[in-house]
């Protein structure tokens, strides 16, 4: 955090070079990437290794939106971030010593709402 008097590079170098070594005799399934926070502590001081799920980090009333010199809109996100700490996700992992491990990849797509959405007739909406 911007705010620590100390920042533990060596730690988070540490936890990359492991999890390499390990990666590469281990390797991940086509299109998984790994999603790692490290908690800014004294190597000596992480409690060991998690692997996670995606927490929740709410940013409350911290969107503030802006228009650039050419007129287009954007939207800044900022203020201290509000985590929900819930024991296996990759938030908890971080607030108390872990290094969080979270397996991700870019297919964000809903499945079971596919199914609830064609059921209901979403396919069918009529734009006349």
């Amino acid at each position: 955090h911007e705010s620590d008097q100390e920042q533990h590079y060596e730690t988070a170098s540490s936890v990359a070079g492991a999890l390499i070594g390990f990666i590469s005799s281990n390797p991940l399934p086509r299109g998984v990437l790994l999603n790692v926070n490290v908690p800014n502590v004294p190597l000596s001081l992480l409690r060991g290794v998690r692997v996670t799920r995606k927490g929740v980090r709410l940013y409350e009333g911290k969107v503030t939106r802006f228009t650039d010199p050419g007129g287009r809109t954007y939207y800044w996100v900022a203020g201290r971030p509000e985590d929900q700490l819930e024991e296996g996700s990759d938030v908890w992992a971080a607030a108390n010593g872990y290094v969080s491990v979270t397996p991700v990849h870019m297919d964000m797509t809903h499945f079971p709402s596919i199914e609830t959405l064609t059921a209901d007739g979403a396919e069918k909406i009529n734009f006349k």
